[in-house]
């Protein structure tokens, strides 16, 4: 079965709204998301002011909760 040209054109534009949600989506995972993923992961490592500037964290898992 040969689709139209008109139903082509019209599944495209039905699609292209994607492409205008799609800066929104990149800016939430990139501020948003990742800040929240790494204050996760920081949550199971002993972290000091020293430690956060040299990047040599120790694992201590849940002793800080």
């Amino acid at each position: 079965m040969k689709k139209s040209k008109s139903n082509l054109r019209s599944q495209a534009y039905e699609n292209i709204g994607y492409l205008f949600i799609l800066p929104a989506v990149v800016f939430m995972i990139a501020f948003v998301g990742y800040p929240i993923l790494y204050n996760i992961i920081l949550s199971f490592q002993k972290v000091d002011l020293l430690a956060l500037g040299s990047g040599i964290r120790e694992f201590v898992g849940f002793n800080n909760y």
